[in-house]
């Protein structure tokens, strides 16, 4: 049935919300704007003629060029490896690097204009209106970093991961070869989760009377991350992971330390050998003082259900989140009027209606950055995390509401696989 607006004779209260959320710009598959980067597919697009080939497909490598560079430093700014190191760059740094990206890419098109006719030009303008080029994905950047914020709607709470045994003693030997890179194994080794909202109702419709029934049809997973109070993602710091970050490090941001130094170093931040270190990243669209450690309870619990508070908490970072708009698909539900009280007077008629229509909102807020130490051996002195252990559990919950908790959970199945399972982070 399709969607549509329902005229009743006394009007069901529907509640529009809109919200506020927060968006670090990563790498995504965007929609037709990518055939601007591939110049074969370009040139199909456009109807490009034989003489328009050679212009059309070194506008698109040109393109290609720019949002290359552009993900390539702007990884490397604001690289999760960096990001633990306490290094963030200034917003204005980010938004200089976008200025001067978006220029070249309007340069590179008006270029490309004068060589089209007005037909071709609305194709292109079509093609560039489809999506945020910037947004493009592109191979080869080695940089990685965990998105933090609603602009996804799935949640990765719970990750399969394979066995390991930690701590093991410091950080294995760093290797070039092998097909796990530095993303494979932040992403294996990282869940992320929210705290739902409290004014959430299961079947998210608020209003009318006893004779009308309702039942939910689209998902409301974003919506509610919009709404929620904490977001949360964190990363258990295992050798295999360990080792990749500190060979970023060494080839892309201190290429001139001393590996013997930066490897002491390292080791001794992290305490790698002693304690299992979770990093912790939380974000709010509330104000800063909400995430004051005092305010949370953090623990960590084994597969036998016993818990463990950190020994130490380190404050890496903590600042506030650019802003941006992002859409959201909004929310529909099926309407029954049971007693056909409401037009057409059908008892039983079924409508369409929009809980929340499509929408662009904004999130401003503020992240932290926190390193958790905790104990790496039981209080009957065996492994925490050894090879037989099934799963653990890190838990969040607030220590002055009813939020209830975000639970993350690293499952351990087996052998490393010979390839990293299909990438999830964004």
């Amino acid at each position: 049935m399709p969607a549509r607006t329902i005229a009743p004779k006394r009007r069901l209260a529907v509640p529009i919300r809109i919200a506020l959320l927060l968006f670090l710009v990563s790498p995504a598959a965007g929609g037709g704007v990518g055939n601007l980067l591939d110049g074969r597919r370009l040139l199909k697009e456009l109807k490009g003629t034989s003489s328009q080939q050679d212009v059309i497909l070194g506008t698109s490598e040109r393109l290609a060029s720019v949002v290359r560079d552009y993900h390539w430093e702007r990884g490397r700014l604001t690289s999760e490896a960096l990001a633990w190191e306490g290094r963030a760059p200034a917003l204005e740094v980010l938004h200089d690097l976008r200025r001067t990206a978006r220029s070249q890419i309007d340069a590179a098109l008006d270029t490309l204009k004068a060589d089209l006719d007005e037909k071709q030009v609305r194709r292109l303008k079509k093609l560039r209106e489809d999506g945020n080029l910037l947004l493009e994905a592109v191979e080869g950047v080695p940089y990685a970093h965990i998105n933090n914020s609603p602009l996804f709607a799935r949640s990765y709470w719970k990750t399969k991961a394979y066995q390991t045994e930690l701590p093991a003693g410091g950080v294995p030997s760093i290797t070039e070869s092998g097909v796990w890179t530095y993303a494979d194994l932040l992403d294996t080794w990282s869940a992320r989760t929210f705290l739902p909202p409290t004014d959430h109702q299961p079947g998210g419709f608020q209003g009318g009377s006893a004779d009308v029934s309702v039942r939910d049809l689209s998902p409301l997973t974003r919506e509610r991350m919009v709404q929620a109070p904490l977001l949360v993602s964190a990363t258990l710091l295992t050798p295999d992971l360990a080792a990749s970050e500190m060979n970023l490090l060494e080839q892309h941001h201190y290429p001139n330390t001393n590996r013997d130094t930066l490897r002491g170093a390292y080791v001794e931040a992290n305490r790698l050998g002693t304690h299992l270190l979770v990093r912790l990243k939380m974000s709010t669209p509330f104000a800063e003082s909400y995430l004051k450690l005092g305010r949370w309870i953090i623990y960590l619990e084994d597969d036998a259900g016993t818990g463990y508070e950190p020994l130490f908490v380190e404050e890496i970072a903590a600042r506030p989140i650019e802003a941006l708009e992002i859409n959201l698909p909004g929310a529909q539900a099926e309407v029954t009027d049971v007693f056909g009280n409401y037009y057409p007077y059908i008892p039983g008629d079924r409508e369409i209606v929009w809980l929340q229509g499509p929408t662009r909102v904004v999130y401003t807020g503020h992240e932290k950055l926190l390193k958790l130490f905790f104990p790496s051996r039981t209080f009957q002195g065996e492994r925490i995390v050894d090879t037989d252990t099934r799963h653990v559990r890190l838990i969040v919950q607030s220590e002055e509401s009813s939020y209830g908790q975000a639970v993350l959970l690293w499952e351990f199945k087996g052998r490393k696989p010979d390839r990293p399972p299909p990438r999830k982070l964004k």
